[in-house]
Order: structure tokens, then sequence, then C-alpha cells
């Protein structure tokens, strides 16, 4: 093979290559479009249907869409097959409005719905529904942590989150907290920085409670079992008139023995008719 040939047979090997590497990458991303619209696709099935009618369907719609973090051009797709009615008309109307949809951001297309659909005060509302998050008689700690963080999510966006809205959360959630001894514990003992620490430390605390108690009884805590109070117990009970004066006797006997009673009180023989006789 003389100099010309090899150059040649290089030149071939070199396109062969070339066109093989430029084959395995179109086939790498048609697997990674296929993946994610895929994904698109669960997450279209997962997420329950919304147009917008009321600000709670609203809101968890907005979060199940922010479930689908990291964004990418596949959440606006599912925010759009998600969404019906006015919902599904105000979003469309919004992406008609780009010049290019494919470019839109679900934080902006968030954004949009959210000042077309909800109140200038609903961050405010939002806010105070956390505030009003208590802890239940007979729910754990971790349970109340639970719905508070599911409130805390809404109130407070995770991606936006300042150091004044932590403090706000911490707060919040300590107040709700029924073991006022444990809160105080926590204050003292745990000093933690959010809300999602406190609520690590307080599942501590409730476990070492029950450690003990086990220790010292020899038994698991029991949750108490006291059966609602009955109608009746709530009801004044009616004095009798002879427990105020129990020589008079009229509500059991009648007027008779009443009447026999204040003759004989005078001196004065009752009659048979009298004592009730027959």
């Amino acid at each position: 093979m003389n100099v010309e040939q090899f150059a040649d047979f290089m030149k071939v090997q070199r396109s062969t290559h070339t066109a093989q590497v430029q084959q395995i990458e179109g086939q790498t991303r048609q697997l990674k479009e296929n993946a994610e619209r895929n994904g698109a696709e669960a997450q279209v099935k997962r997420i329950t249907r919304c147009d917008g009618s009321t600000t709670k369907s609203l809101r968890h719609w907005f979060r199940d869409i922010d479930l689908s973090i990291p964004y990418t051009d596949r959440t606006v797709y599912v925010a759009s097959q998600t969404s019906e009615g006015p919902l599904r008309l105000e979003l469309e109307r919004y992406l008609a409005n780009l010049n290019d949809r494919k470019t839109a951001t679900w934080p902006d297309v968030m954004q949009h719905l959210t000042t077309t659909f909800l109140s200038k005060h609903e961050a405010d509302r939002l806010r105070d529904e956390v505030e009003k998050i208590q802890q239940g008689a007979y729910e754990t700690a971790s349970f109340y942590g639970r719905r508070f963080r599911e409130a805390a999510d809404i109130g407070y966006p995770t991606n936006g989150r300042n150091v004044d809205q932590q403090r706000a959360m911490l707060g919040a959630y300590l107040r709700g907290l029924r073991d006022r001894r444990l809160v105080e514990r926590l204050v003292r003992e745990g000093r933690p920085k959010d809300f999602l620490e406190a609520q690590e430390q307080m599942a501590q605390y409730e476990g070492d409670e029950y450690r003990l108690h086990r220790a010292l009884n020899g038994t698991a805590p029991e949750e108490s079992q006291e059966e609602p109070m009955e109608v009746g117990a709530l009801m004044p009970r009616p004095v009798r008139y002879t427990e105020v004066h129990p020589r008079w006797t009229t509500h059991l006997c009648g007027l008779r023995q009443a009447r026999a009673y204040q003759e004989e009180s005078l001196g004065k023989k009752p009659t048979g008719n009298d004592r009730g006789g027959r």
C-alpha cells in the first residue's frame, strides 16, 4: 500500500468513525428525549387536573407541578396537559403571546397564573393559615409536623424563603405544639435554626419520653381512652323539693298528704281522706 492509498484509507476510516459518533450521539439524544417524554407523561397521569375554580385546588396543582423540579422544557407541557377550563385557556393564551412557546419556563408561567387567578392578598392569607395549625390532642409531633410542612410549603414557597420567613415558620411551629414542657426543652436545649430542625428534635424528644415512661413503668404509655361525656352528664340535675324541705313531700304524695301535714302541725286531727285513706 503506497502513501496515496494509505491516505485514502485513513480518510475513509475517519469518515466512518465520524458517522458512527454522530449516530451514537443521535441515539443518545433520542433516548434522553424518550425518557423525558415518558417522565412527563407519567407526571401527567399522576397530577390531578385543575381548572383554577378554587384557590385550594390551584395551590395544590402548583405544588404538584413543583415536584418536577429541576425544571425542564417538559414542565410547562405537564402544566398544559393537566390544566382544563379557564386555567388551560389562560395558560395557552400566555404561551401563544410568546415568540417561541418552547422558551417558556415554569416559574414565569406560574407567576402569570398566580397574578391572574389569585388575590393580591393571597400570600398573607396562606401565611395566616400556617399560624392557625395546632397539634391535635391525640396527634404525634411527627404527624403534626407533616401537616405543618404541607401548609408551610404553600404559604412560604421553598424556592424563596428568607431569614425572617424561616424565623416566622419556626415560631408558628413551636406555638402549635401541644406539650409546652417539651417546647421549653426544645428551645433551651435544642435551639433549632428552623422548623425542619425543630421537627427532627421534637421527634427525638418524644422518643425519649416514650423510652423513659417504659423504663419507669415497665409498660408503654397508653393513649387516653376517655369516653366522651354523655349528654346527661352535661345537664343540670333537677333539685327535688324534699332535698330542700325534707318533710314537704308534695312531689311524692300529692296535695292530700301535704295538707294532712299542715293540719297536724296546727293540732287538727286529719281525716281519713286527708291521710290519703280510701
